[in-house]
């Protein structure tokens, strides 16, 4: 089964935001970073499954392999729904409710 992954606003925006500082610390590394993002996300369409529940009953986490960062998703029907891509370092009750 194939799944439709579905992008929240907050999730591009904190796509935009590493993207930006990683760019700033290296040239290069912001385009690293979204295409390690890109790549997951793709992965999700087939795997969606895979990854563990650790919200509530339903939200799960994809952890990046290179950067410090989760996806964090919800499986509703044919659609992954992305809700953020969380920096790890960052207090992890705004994951869902910044």
């Amino acid at each position: 089964m194939e799944y439709n992954v579905v992008l929240s606003l907050k999730s591009e925006q904190d796509i935009d935001e590493a993207f930006v500082w990683y760019e700033e610390k290296q040239v290069g590394l912001g385009l690293k970073f979204y295409r390690e993002v890109r790549s997951s996300l793709n992965r999700l369409k087939t795997n969606a499954e895979s990854f563990p529940v650790k919200l509530e009953d339903s939200i799960r986490e994809m952890k990046l392999d290179v950067f410090p960062y989760i996806i964090v998703y919800e499986i509703v029907g044919l659609d992954v729904k992305v809700y953020r891509i969380f920096a790890t370092a960052q207090n992890p009750n705004k994951k869902i409710n910044s």
